[in-house]
């Protein structure tokens, strides 16, 4: 019988102690915190610069990406320009040989053709 009134003492202690916090004011507690740890400010202090930090380097990174993301499409373009130039030249010189060998290059064409069958045929 004697943990219950040990556990009622207890309780009535510990709801004193919330009746006195609670009508203690919130900024008589940041006054008292700010006197007894000044650190805190140091620490506040720190987390805005941080803060402000991390909101500039976003920034930053968000306008670099922009810059390589235009840089990168315009290397692609070119790339895919001169690919295209290439494949123009090669079409070219391919037609200029089929038209001077043409049974040269149908025997040619011939042979690719069957060979890409068999290879594929054994796939099957």
């Amino acid at each position: 019988m004697r943990t219950p009134l040990l556990f009622l003492g207890s309780m009535e202690l510990f709801s004193g102690l919330l009746v006195g916090i609670s009508t203690e004011t919130m900024e008589e507690t940041m006054t008292k915190a700010k006197t007894a740890y000044p650190e805190i400010e140091d620490l506040k202090e720190d987390l805005d610069s941080l803060r402000t930090n991390v909101v500039e380097l976003t920034r930053h990174i968000k306008k670099d990406g922009r810059k390589q993301t235009r840089e990168l499409g315009h290397t692609i373009s070119d790339g895919f320009e001169n690919l295209r130039e290439s494949g123009e030249v090669y079409i070219r010189d391919a037609e200029k040989i089929v038209k001077q060998k043409p049974m040269q290059s149908l025997a040619i064409a011939f042979a690719a053709g069957m060979i890409g069958n068999i290879l594929l045929s054994r796939r099957g």
